[in-house]
């Protein structure tokens, strides 16, 4: 029995979906986003191979699959550049409080790698993540657990959303 097939996928560095088959049906691509006017992408910055995009569905395959958004390459395994993009967002944050120290800041870019990653070290991230929430003062605090969640796994937001 058949396999479906991926096509490929065009996001724009914000990580709005332009075309998530950029490769059958061209006539939707963009080169800059209409949301936010960011250029848009179809493959790794790194390592060139196409962004995964939606998956056609084969003989044996008969659900339709809504098409999630990657946070990594599934080649070279780096962060797509709006993953960075949230990640560089919320550290600049946490420096604008300008009560993190030098050790605190890396713990914390170090916890939100954690966090939006599904691992064994996804539950310690996320309370480190919220320790160093607390310190930063409610309002900093809330701007970028809201930068971050959105990128965080599943059980990541189930601990940082617990208040």
């Amino acid at each position: 029995m058949e396999e479906g097939t991926y096509d490929i996928a065009q996001i724009c560095l914000n990580r709005h979906i332009i075309n998530k088959t950029y490769e059958s049906i061209p006539k939707y691509s963009k080169e800059y986003c209409d949301r936010c006017g960011e250029k848009t992408i179809n493959q790794c910055p790194n390592c060139k191979k196409s962004i995964r995009g939606f998956l056609w569905p084969g003989i044996a395959t008969f659900e339709h699959q809504e098409y999630v958004l990657p946070l990594y390459c599934d080649a070279c395994g780096d962060p797509f550049p709006w993953i960075e993009t949230k990640i560089n967002a919320a550290m600049e944050l946490s420096k604008e409080a300008e009560i993190l120290s030098e050790v605190e800041s890396i713990e914390l870019k170090e916890s939100i790698h954690n966090i939006i990653t599904d691992s064994p070290k996804t539950q310690l991230g996320a309370i480190k993540f919220k320790k160093i929430m607390i310190k930063l003062g409610r309002e900093t605090a809330t701007a970028v657990r809201d930068i971050i969640v959105d990128i965080a796994s599943e059980t990541a937001k189930k601990i940082i959303m617990d208040k």
